[in-house]
């Protein structure tokens, strides 16, 4: 199968992605639908290839072996892909390296200089803390949309708490009317039964009189 420079994938990965991409079953697809799965920038590349060297800087073998291929002119392409090669790059293929090869030699010279290298790593780092800013941004963004969830959740427990305080404010209200009502109805009775009383006892004592 001509993979087009994607090589990364297991044999199982590779036949997943095929079947995923052959929906039909046709048992073959164009060459232009599976590249355009695949969106390869050569300067990007060209970056995680300076990290991958950076990071084998550290190792002071391999800071020797790229002093040594890097000649008076720099680095040619076969001192380059020999370096790649030692620190385990393998994932770009001879067409996509003398792309990242071109893409850091900046005056084409057809060497990569130590000062090409510094150019792009700065690229990189210009290019990580742009992705950090705008990951910070969109926690920001998502840390200021909680807050607001949060606020409008409070205003409407808020909104929630006063309806049912005035709900039972309203029926304190109503039963406080009533017991008012029963007691003044209450008192209205007892007087009325006093004065039939004081009547009653009235008449007796007429009675008692005559």
């Amino acid at each position: 199968m001509n993979l087009a420079g994607v090589t990364w994938f297991t044999k199982d990965q590779l036949m997943a992605l095929f079947q995923a991409m052959d929906a039909q079953g046709h048992g073959r697809i164009r060459m232009r639908d599976w590249l355009s799965c695949f969106a390869w920038d050569p300067m990007q590349a060209a970056m995680e290839v300076q990290r991958a060297l950076d990071t084998s800087l550290r190792q002071p073998a391999f800071r020797r072996r790229l002093d040594s291929t890097m000649g008076r002119k720099g680095m040619d392409f076969q001192g380059f892909r020999d370096n790649l090669s030692a620190i385990g790059v393998r994932w770009l293929n001879d067409q996509q390296m003398r792309l990242v090869f071109d893409c850091i030699d900046a005056d084409k010279s057809g060497y990569v200089t130590k000062d090409e290298l510094k150019r792009v790593e700065d690229m990189r780092r210009q290019v990580e803390m742009e992705r950090e800013d705008a990951a910070e941004r969109e926690q920001a963004a998502a840390a200021e949309k909680r807050r607001t969830t949060e606020r409008a959740e409070a205003l409407r427990q808020d909104g929630i708490i006063t309806r049912v305080q005035a709900v039972l404010r309203g029926r304190m209200g109503r039963r406080l009317a009533v017991a008012q009502r029963e007691e003044l109805a209450r008192r209205r009775e007892a007087a009325a039964a006093t004065k039939v009383q004081a009547l009653q006892r009235g008449r007796r004592g007429r009675e008692l009189a005559t």
